[in-house]
């Protein structure tokens, strides 16, 4: 296959998805939100196991499961949860939503991207806040600092702190040419923050659950809990740039970033069509 004729047909394979993306999304959408919904709760019937391994416990899961499906209040707060999911996602993916466009087009704006991957930080550190705060009070290292006045008024402020902090480090992170590249970037941070913080939150919620039987409320449950439907979250966006990181920097490397016009086998210092240097 000649060079050219690969590009030709990903080319083909643009202008049909351009064409069809809206049915495209019409048809995939409700099956990746269902797919999600399940997952999601799956999982937090499974971080109620209280024994590992959990055999016996297992066993009750699918009657669960079933007894939620069948809850109207279940499907309405889930529904909503996860549409909020999708939408987030699909608002960080938007600066890769058009073709590849020349250098001196305003593309989109990665603001939007860095907020939401701000946010994103933001939950991670108020998420190991809490099962830290938890911790403490359950082994009565410290005193209980739920029942204090300033608790949730200083996980407010820690939140809006934490947001401002990540989003200026990561948009600081991002200024740099190919935005696919910039975002993935921002996946992979979000990524070890999340393992990170899975490796500090899980011992403590194990010795949580080793002293108490009401730990469902507890803030290393919901640590945990954040941090699978973060992983999950950040798992949409990441193969979607992986597919066409590669894909879009082979266009713009093959054409002027200028004007689009193809370099050619022998491209030289400057653009033969518009006399563009290149970088």
């Amino acid at each position: 296959m000649m060079p050219g004729t690969w590009w030709s047909n990903f080319e083909g394979v643009e202008r049909r998805w351009a064409r069809n993306r809206w049915a495209v999304l019409a048809v995939f959408l409700p099956v990746y939100t269902l797919f999600l919904l399940l997952v999601l709760n799956a999982v937090r019937l499974l971080l109620l196991i209280d024994r590992w391994p959990p055999w016996s416990t297992l066993r009750e899961l699918p009657s669960e499961f079933a007894s939620d499906l069948t809850s109207p209040g279940w499907w309405q707060r889930s529904g909503t949860a996860i549409a909020i999911f999708v939408a987030l996602q699909l608002l960080f993916l938007m600066p890769v939503w058009r073709q590849p466009i020349r250098a001196d087009s305003q593309g989109r704006s990665l603001f939007i991207s860095t907020v939401i991957a701000g946010g994103i930080g933001a939950v991670l550190v108020v998420a190991v806040a809490l099962a830290m705060t938890f911790f403490l009070g359950i082994m009565e290292w410290a005193p209980d600092l739920e029942q204090h006045s300033l608790y949730m008024p200083a996980l407010g402020v820690l939140l809006g702190v934490s947001w401002v902090v990540w989003g200026i480090a990561i948009w600081i992170f991002t200024r740099a040419p190919w935005p696919e590249t910039r975002l993935q970037r921002t996946v992979g941070i979000l990524l070890s923050g999340t393992a990170i913080e899975l490796l500090c939150v899980l011992p403590m919620d194990i010795m949580i659950r080793r002293r108490t039987d009401c730990y469902c409320w507890s803030g290393s449950y919901y640590a945990l809990y954040g941090s699978v439907a973060i992983g999950i979250w950040l798992a949409g966006p990441g193969v979607v740039l992986a597919l066409l990181s590669k894909r879009r920097r082979t266009w713009r490397e093959q054409h002027c970033g200028e004007c689009g016009y193809a370099k050619g086998p022998r491209p030289g210092l400057r653009c033969s069509e518009c006399g563009f240097r290149w970088r």
